[in-house]
């Protein structure tokens, strides 16, 4: 496999997807971006499969790999891409969270059978340097307890569909999250944007009551925040009607 990698002169992610080549005797050839050749380099290849190349308000994803039939972006999705193929696309997605931090990890989406390679990439990840932020909806309770228990996560974000409010393995991840997050960052995030669409204050109301039943514990510290930033919206009546049941509860 012929593997090209567009890198950047200081990019946490460059480094962690080329060392984990190095360690692997993944020959591949390296053009950093920062270069006259590197820049050239990846002009050609944006001309010839512009399409291919995602990014967002923020620029391009790197790094950008390419092994002759697709393009992978970011180190999560790299790694897995070398590990196990296209297997855990819906759990790792490219994401732009700054400053240090990976996003784009969503325990709830690994796919059966590769717990192992998930939880191998967040290690990568962290050896590598980075936070790590992971998305729940509350499925996969067991996974989160592993991820956890590897202090494998910085910060933990449920993003809610409808009627997971009463799912029993939702109980089951709160009581986890509780249970084994330590001194680590607040980890109860609440996006109010959900899976399947925009949650309404009362749903919000519903996920502070499950996590007081679930946790025996109404001091938790919820933080509500939307992630639509272009969706703009009064997010007080959230905060208000989540401290009937979480005192605690505020807007990140």
């Amino acid at each position: 496999m012929s593997v090209t990698v567009f890198s950047s002169t200081g990019c946490i992610r460059c480094d962690i997807v080329k060392n984990y080549l190095r360690d692997h005797d993944l020959p591949f050839v390296e053009h950093n971006i920062k270069t006259n050749d590197g820049s050239d380099a990846f002009k050609q290849f944006y001309r010839e499969r512009r399409s291919q190349v995602r990014r967002d308000e923020n620029g391009i994803f790197f790094p950008v790999v390419f092994d002759g039939t697709r393009v992978v972006q970011d180190a999560g999705v790299s790694l897995a891409w070398f590990m196990c193929g296209n297997a855990l696309d819906a759990a790792i997605a490219p994401n732009s969270l700054g400053h240090g931090w990976i996003g784009g990890l969503n325990i709830s989406a690994c796919a059966g059978g590769h717990e192992a390679a998930f939880l191998e990439i967040l290690r990568l990840l962290k050896a590598g340097g980075l936070c790590t932020e992971l998305v729940s909806s509350g499925k996969n309770a067991a996974l989160l307890r592993s991820v956890f228990e590897g202090k494998l996560a910085d910060r933990l974000v449920f993003r809610l569909g409808a009627g997971l409010v009463e799912n029993a393995e939702l109980s089951q991840s709160l009581r986890t999250a509780k249970e084994c997050a330590g001194k680590a960052e607040t980890l109860f995030f609440l996006d109010i944007q959900g899976s399947d669409g925009r949650l309404a204050p009362a749903e919000v109301a519903e996920f502070a009551r499950l996590m007081a039943e679930a946790t025996s514990d109404n001091r938790l510290p919820l933080r509500i925040f939307n992630s639509n930033a272009r969706d703009s919206i009064n997010l007080l009546p959230y905060r208000t009607d989540a401290r009937r049941w979480q005192v605690l509860a505020e807007l990140a």
